[in-house]
């Protein structure tokens, strides 16, 4: 590995919707909304100790160099996003985003990074669907045993450009409401704290 090469967990956040937004909310409101969401996420990173390393309109990229961190910053992420208040109480919108990582070698440039590890997280955000975040098997292999965290394999799939298939995972950050069946008459709910 070069001078410049780093092993770094490399992460995308994108506002799903913004077009939506533009045009229910008006340019100004959405724009305030798209705003207010960006700066959650930024103050986000530089708590979990994470670098900025460029916005590009509504989506945000990010490394850590802690893989552990940018998982707990993905789940902040959606945490803090989730929790905003709406700008017009009437119309009830409120930002979603899509989070997707992957750690992986890459190159450090002016301020910049390039490499098949930053694809590879791009690719991962394209997967998510709002509220989502996912990532690669690599990013689980780096976090040690015991995190806590809810972790769950939804698919294998081909990424263009790189040969064999990528083992996707989903970092479940919400409570989820299981319901499980004891008899014909009896259903049980329990909440689980992820």
């Amino acid at each position: 590995m070069s001078q410049d090469s780093h092993v770094l967990a490399i992460l995308f956040a994108d506002i799903s919707g913004s077009t939506g937004m533009y045009e229910n909310l008006g340019d100004e409101n959405a724009h305030k909304l798209v705003s207010r969401c960006l700066a959650a996420i930024s103050d986000v990173v530089a708590r979990h100790h994470g670098t900025i390393i460029k916005t590009i309109g509504d989506e945000v990229m990010c490394t850590f160099s802690d893989t552990t961190q940018a998982v707990q910053a993905a789940i902040s992420m959606q945490k803090s996003v989730d929790t905003m208040p709406t700008i017009l109480a009437q119309q009830r919108i409120k930002p979603n985003i899509r989070v997707g990582l992957h750690t992986g070698p890459v190159i450090m440039r002016s301020d910049d990074i390039f490499g098949d590890a930053v694809n590879v997280a791009a690719r991962m955000v394209a997967l998510a669907k709002p509220r989502q975040i996912i990532t690669t098997q690599q990013t689980i292999f780096e976090l040690p045993e015991n995190t806590g965290f809810n972790i769950r394999c939804i698919d294998r799939t081909t990424i263009k450009g790189k040969g064999g298939e990528f083992i996707i995972n989903e970092i479940v950050w919400e409570e989820e409401t299981l319901t499980i069946m004891l008899s014909d008459d009896l259903v049980m709910q329990e909440t689980l704290s992820l």
